[in-house]
C-alpha cells in the first residue's frame, strides 16, 4: 500500500492517495451495512426487498404501498386485517393523513414488520 507517516500536531497521521482512502470507506460502508443486516436476521427481522426499503427511505406512505403490495395484500385485505376502513388506508398511502399510533400498529402488525419501519 502506497501511505506515508507523518506527525501532525504531535499526532501519527497516515498520508494516503485518495483512491485507496475513498475503497477504504467503501469497504467500511460494506461492513456497516453486513453488520447490520447480520443483527436484523439474529433479531428475526423481516428481509425485506431492496424495492421496499428504497420506497420506505421515500415516505412512509410509499414504504407502506410496498409493504403491502410485497405482502400480497389488497387496501381491503389490509383493512379486514386490521379494523381499519380502507378509506382511512388510502388517505395515509396516498399522504393525505397520518395514522395514529395505534392504527399504524395494527398496520404494522398485519404487515408483520417492526412499528419502527412505518415511523
Amino acid at each position: 500500500m502506497e501511505f506515508e507517516k507523518i506527525e501532525r500536531n504531535g499526532e501519527a497521521c497516515i498520508v494516503l492517495p485518495l483512491h485507496i482512502y475513498e475503497k477504504l470507506a467503501e469497504d467500511a460502508e460494506m461492513l456497516e451495512d453486513i453488520r447490520a443486516f447480520d443483527g436484523a436476521i439474529a433479531r428475526n427481522e423481516p428481509a425485506l426487498p431492496l424495492e421496499v426499503w428504497d420506497a420506505l427511505e421515500s415516505s412512509v406512505s410509499k414504504g407502506m404501498v410496498a409493504l403491502r403490495k410485497w405482502r400480497g395484500m389488497s387496501q381491503m385485505q389490509l383493512a379486514s386485517a386490521t379494523g381499519i376502513k380502507q378509506s382511512l388506508i388510502s388517505d395515509i398511502e396516498n399522504g393525505k393523513k397520518h395514522g395514529s399510533i395505534t392504527t399504524m400498529k395494527a398496520i404494522a402488525q398485519a404487515l408483520d414488520v417492526p412499528l419502527d419501519i412505518l415511523a
